[in-house]
């Protein structure tokens, strides 16, 4: 996880969230990003020249093809910026990258097999692309979603918790993750899912929501939450 992530850069709205390191919420990303972040076909390298730069650690991995070349660190700001791209051209404007993407953007790490944006219906295709987006239904409250840039993004909290509702095996997380997630938010001692976590969530996903909670606290066994 990015060293200088913390809760009190991660307070949700749309103007008070920050890019550790990097810009407010508010303004846009250096120019220079164009020129260091992408596919190689769209910096202008052969997939050759990309190979040996990776090799050469003239370049780091980020998702599926996307790269960061030069001194470009893969970092928040370069994660949640390839998202922006990807997702603002691809999705409605509405959209929020959710789960393990989300998941993704906060702690880095191996990125999941596909982008999940939740949106609130699903009117047509999000088409194909790397990496691949996913549209789930539902959008997130607004007090649970944090902007980063023009990227719409479920807090560390809501992606914890969206991460133990899921139903499908493909979408769920190793409990490591959402106890980093849940650390990211200050919610790692909490015995319980707070309230405004199960916000938006039906009564089945909220009973896989506790469930998960207390296996993952049972996982490390956290002294804070012995009763």
């Amino acid at each position: 996880m990015d060293a200088s992530l913390s809760p009190a850069r991660l307070a949700p709205g749309r103007h008070s969230a920050a890019w550790p390191g990097g810009p407010v919420a508010s303004e846009r990303a250096p120019q220079s990003w164009s020129t260091s972040l992408g596919t190689p076909e769209a910096l202008g390298l052969s997939a050759g020249e990309a190979s040996a730069m990776l090799l050469d650690a003239a370049a780091r991995p980020l998702w599926g093809a996307w790269l960061c070349a030069g001194a470009t660190p893969a970092d928040l700001a370069a994660r949640a910026l390839l998202l922006e791209g990807v997702v603002c051209e691809r999705a409605p404007a509405e959209a929020v990258v959710a789960e393990g993407a989300a998941a993704w953007v906060w702690l880095g790490g191996e990125p999941p097999a596909h982008c999940v944006v939740r949106v609130r219906r699903i009117h047509r295709s999000l088409g194909t692309g790397d990496p691949p987006l996913r549209a789930v239904e539902g959008l997130p409250p607004g007090r649970q979603i944090v902007h980063l840039g023009r990227l719409r993004l479920s807090t560390p909290l809501r992606s914890a918790v969206e991460l133990l509702a899921a139903r499908e095996p493909a979408r769920a997380a190793a409990p490591s993750t959402v106890r980093a997630l849940l650390q990211a938010a200050g919610a790692w001692d909490a015995a319980a899912p707070p309230v405004e976590a199960l916000e938006g969530f039906g009564p089945a996903a909220r009973g896989r929501i506790e469930e998960g909670w207390e296996r993952c606290v049972q996982a490390f066994r956290c002294p804070a939450t012995v009763r």
